[in-house]
C-alpha cells in the first residue's frame, strides 16, 4: 500500500500489548507474526520483526486487524474490519 501523505511504501504489521516499559504497545511486521508464535523478546528478534514501541494506553487487536506504517513520514494506518459500518441497508 502507498502512504497517502508521501507516496512511500507502507508495511503491513500488527500491534500487541508489550511488557516493555510498564505495559506499552508495540508494532511488528505481519510477516514476522505469521512465522512466529510469540512476539520477539531478544534484540535480534526485535530487529527482525522491525519492532516499533508505542507509548499508548493498553491496546490489543484481533489477528484480522492490519496496521501499516510508513517509516519515512511516521504515519500508521489501521484496517479494523470489526468496526466497519454496514452499508448494505
Amino acid at each position: 500500500m502507498e502512504c497517502p501523505k508521501c507516496g512511500g511504501e507502507m508495511t503491513d504489521g500488527v500491534l500487541f500489548v508489550s511488557g516493555r516499559g510498564g505495559g506499552g504497545v508495540s508494532w511488528i511486521t505481519k510477516e514476522y507474526r505469521m512465522k512466529h508464535a510469540f512476539p520477539p523478546m531478544t534484540p535480534k528478534g526485535r530487529e527482525e520483526a522491525e519492532t516499533i514501541d508505542l507509548k499508548l494506553a493498553e491496546l490489543n487487536t484481533h489477528m484480522a486487524d492490519v496496521f501499516r506504517v510508513c517509516r519515512k513520514c511516521g504515519i500508521i494506518m489501521a484496517e479494523l474490519p470489526r468496526i466497519r459500518e454496514d452499508t448494505d441497508g
